[in-house]
């Protein structure tokens, strides 16, 4: 009975100082005895604040799945940085949302080892408080996150996505803020993606042109005029026809760079749809300066349905001269009524 008080009372002393001493025995018996005491406490009972990081190693798995929000809440830098990553896998779906956001980047800085699961319970709150370096420990898993958690990562964090494994469902979660930065990783596929309301966020022009033509009709509607004219040469005469119309149908036209480059693809475009002459209506879009650059490639097999489609104040003085030009130089285009002659 005298024995069983002493081991109690020393055990006591160590489980609330963590301080070693030697009495009775040595260091690594009341070590033992103290760590036999700790994981024997309810985990209800565990004040946390209490434990030493000498202490945290020694919860028992079985505890640390029966800690409630306000005990995870209390873990500090250090007692997290003192788990082991057995316990921190141990955590269970259900109480990684606990976490702050703070208390997991030091989860994620320090073991780098939440499992799949655990990945798939975390929320927007929690993924919002990421900086970039935490964000890249979770690429193993990142396929396992949702679409809501991906929407909240900072745009100075997305960076360290690992574009080739993000789903389907997250690129279109993706934001306009957080797509800006991951401009040069993104697949012609990955572009496919996105939302109209993200693609806003692009830098066009560092786009290769396979990326281009990969933006649907309706992410090319959605383009912001400095995005269009931020295109390169090289990049509108990839456009596809239905890119185009897309432009056209959005009023967007006039937002192209004056380029001569434009010609082959309006033209083709405006002619290639069923009905082709009834959507030239989209040449009315066309600014004096396209025209004027437009005006040095003009071919006379198109020029009837392409100036009668437009009006006197979008064609300057080049403009005007080109295509009268033209029509002297063929008799038979003498039919073209010119817009500002009328």
């Amino acid at each position: 009975m005298k024995k069983t008080v002493i081991i109690t009372l020393l055990s006591t002393i160590v489980l609330s100082t963590c301080t070693m001493v030697t009495v009775y025995g040595s260091t690594a018996m009341f070590q033992s005895i103290a760590q036999a005491a700790l994981r024997q406490s309810p985990a209800a009972s565990l004040v946390i604040p209490s434990l030493s990081t000498t202490q945290i190693p020694w919860l028992s798995t079985t505890q640390l799945v029966g800690l409630n929000q306000s005990q995870i809440q209390a873990f500090t830098t250090d007692q997290l940085g003192a788990l082991k990553s057995t316990q921190i896998q141990a955590f269970t779906p259900a109480q990684i949302p606990y976490f702050t956001g703070a208390q997991l980047g030091t989860l994620l800085t320090s073991a780098n080892s939440l499992t799949q699961n655990q990945v798939a319970a975390l929320t927007a709150n929690q993924m919002s408080s990421l900086n970039a370096t935490q964000i890249s420990h979770l690429n193993l898993y990142q396929a396992s996150l949702s679409p809501n958690a991906i929407a909240a990562i900072q745009p100075t964090a997305v960076s360290k996505l690992y574009a080739p494994t993000l789903t389907p469902d997250q690129l279109k979660a993706l934001t306009a803020s957080q797509v800006g930065p991951l401009t040069d990783s993104l697949s012609a596929t990955e572009i496919g993606s996105l939302s109209p309301a993200a693609v806003v966020g692009l830098d066009i022009a560092k786009l290769p042109t396979t990326q281009l033509k990969a933006l649907s009709q309706d992410q090319m509607a959605a383009l912001t005029p400095a995005q269009i004219a931020s295109m390169t040469t090289t990049q509108i005469a990839a456009l596809a026809d239905h890119q185009i119309q897309a432009l056209g149908s959005a009023g967007k036209l006039g937002s192209l760079p004056a380029v001569a480059e434009l010609y082959p693809i309006i033209i083709g475009s405006a002619l290639s749809v069923q009905g082709g002459p009834n959507n030239t209506s989209m040449f009315a879009q066309l600014t004096p300066a396209q025209l004027d650059a437009i005006s040095y490639v003009l071919k006379p097999a198109d020029l009837g349905r392409f100036v009668m489609a437009l009006s006197a104040p979008q064609c300057n003085t080049t403009f005007k001269n080109t295509v009268n030009t033209i029509i002297n130089n063929n008799p038979n285009l003498n039919f073209i009524r010119l817009p500002w002659n009328h």
